[in-house]
């Protein structure tokens, strides 16, 4: 005879309000924060060469901006980061415990991400886990363009056709 399974009390989880990769976060003195240029696409340009060496790298600097309401959460929870670059490899780049304080009361959160890219560039992932539990991922498609190096430098030496 089957036993009867007994519902298990759920966990209560907080809330995402925000999640998003931004060029610049800002904070005001109230605590009031402000995401500038929410990217999800990042174009390189570069000079012609830039990745002739099989371990060349290029590294660029942006924000991330996490947002969370306690809702019935009170105590204190793990933040974990992960991301995942284009060949699928995970590397944590977070951990953190945050405090929630219950009801509407928020726990915002800003990251400085360093990204170390090689060619071709990619789709890069970053996972946002919350005691272990997978909230949300960010996407941010990274494109290398070559550029030519004398006249316009955003002018791209090969153009692609549609």
């Amino acid at each position: 005879m089957a036993k009867d399974k007994k519902p298990r009390a759920r966990r209560p989880k907080p809330l995402l309000a925000a999640a998003v990769i931004c060029e610049k976060v800002l904070e005001d003195e109230d605590g009031a924060m402000s995401a500038i240029r929410m990217i999800d696409t990042f174009t390189i340009f570069h000079p012609p060469g830039a990745f002739s060496h099989p371990d060349a790298r290029i590294h660029i600097s942006l924000k991330a901006l996490l947002a969370f309401k306690s809702g019935e959460v009170v105590g204190e929870r793990t933040l974990r980061l992960v991301l995942r670059n284009p060949a699928r490899k995970k590397k944590d780049i977070l951990e953190k415990t945050l405090p929630f304080q219950g009801d509407e009361k928020g726990v915002n959160f800003t990251l400085n991400l360093e990204l170390k890219v090689k060619a071709p560039g990619g789709l890069y992932w970053i996972d946002v886990l919350l005691d272990g539990i997978r909230l949300t991922s960010m996407p941010l498609k990274v494109y290398l363009q070559a550029v030519d190096p004398v006249g316009d430098q955003t002018k791209p030496l090969h153009k692609e056709s549609s």
